[in-house]
């Protein structure tokens, strides 16, 4: 048969009282009052624990009865012999018999009303942005404790209510054409600008829109970036490799072919070529024609065929620029330098250096 205990907790410090019954033992009941005053729950008793600290408060044993009808009535004689309903004398909230329902000391009104009636406004006010700062610190780093697979659950059965028709969303659309700030822009005429080789910074001069406009348009419309747009453009809708094979398949097949006429038929720019021909095989256009015996003819000639002295010639006839050294032999500039690096161990400087030195002393 369960038993009611009457105790009361006193602060040693200022004699101050609490009057209460429990079926528990007083040590259980004691160790529940400390865990609810670490909640920060609004009641005289638990913010004088926290304030003096719970070691300044000791439980002690009244009376103990059979039934708790009997201990209601006890509960509420303690309470008015002690006086603890008065604050000046104890902590109890209420006439007692009740269970601790303290819900009428508050009814109607908030913890902060109820502290500037207790402590006065500017102490509440603390008190207000004490809690908060609580409540901010308790929750930061909190993890999310529902599991992934749950999240993932509830996820896909709104997204189907959501297909379905059977959810409809309340919210107006924020992006795209239906937002209020949305500006057309003319893609055509940015396009053909593409076209003609136009950077990005001009094209947005042009039509009078930012970069990241422009920029954000265009993946839009195409699912590409300009950059991917611009490649394409730049390689004639072809990828590198039908590139490279088609060059290839000219040089091997075409001997009369001039290296203009292959990439005139590609439709892209030379040094394009010339750099994913390169890339792809490390040979220059010339150096794979004299690799596989193309024969010297009227559109061009073996690397092997021009020698050092046929840029000497060229020096005494006034010309002293490489590209235009290169043209005139039929070879590129790189052929040229590695010809003369190869054979005299120097630069295309050094080399005309020391030709002007020879014909001085001459």
């Amino acid at each position: 048969m369960n038993t009611y205990k009457i105790y009361y907790i006193e602060n040693v410090i200022n004699k101050k009282r609490y009057v209460g019954k429990t079926s528990k033992s007083l040590d259980k009941r004691f160790k529940t009052h400390c865990k609810n005053a670490k909640k920060n729950i609004n009641r005289r008793l638990y913010d004088s624990m926290n304030h003096h600290g719970y070691d300044k408060f000791k439980i002690h044993l009244l009376e103990e009865v059979s039934d708790n009808n009997t201990a209601n009535i006890k509960e509420r004689e303690y309470i008015s012999k002690f006086n603890s309903r008065d604050k000046n004398f104890g902590y109890n909230m209420t006439n007692g018999g009740d269970g601790g329902n303290t819900g009428k000391y508050h009814y109607g009104k908030s913890a902060y009303n109820w502290w500037i009636e207790k402590y006065g406004k500017s102490v509440a006010d603390k008190m207000k942005h004490e809690t908060y700062l609580k409540i901010s610190n308790s929750l930061k780093g909190r993890k999310n404790v529902v599991k992934k697979e749950t999240c993932d659950k509830i996820s896909a059965i709104l997204k189907q209510k959501y297909k379905t028709g059977e959810l409809k969303s309340t919210l107006k659309p924020k992006f795209g054409e239906q937002h209020s700030g949305w500006v057309d822009i003319d893609l055509d005429k940015i396009k053909e600008m593409m076209y003609d080789g136009k950077s990005l910074r001009y094209i947005s001069e042009i039509v009078g829109h930012s970069e990241f406009l422009i920029r954000d348009r265009i993946k839009r419309e195409f699912n590409r970036t300009f950059e991917e747009i611009k490649k394409t453009i730049r390689l004639n809708n072809k990828s590198e490799q039908e590139i490279y094979e088609f060059i290839k398949n000219n040089l091997d097949n075409c001997y009369l072919k001039t290296i203009k006429q292959i990439v005139n038929e590609l439709g892209v720019k030379e040094h394009i070529c010339r750099k994913i021909f390169k890339e792809k095989l490390g040979l220059t256009f010339e150096e794979y024609r004299v690799s596989i015996g193309v024969p010297l003819n009227n559109y061009g000639r073996k690397i092997n065929s021009f020698k050092i002295s046929d840029i000497e010639n060229e020096f005494l006839n006034g010309n002293f620029n490489l590209k235009n050294i290169a043209k005139k032999i039929g070879v590129s500039t790189d052929v040229i330098q590695n010809k003369i690096e190869k054979e005299l161990n120097i630069n295309f400087s050094q080399f005309k250096k020391k030709f002007y030195e020879r014909i001085r002393i001459n």
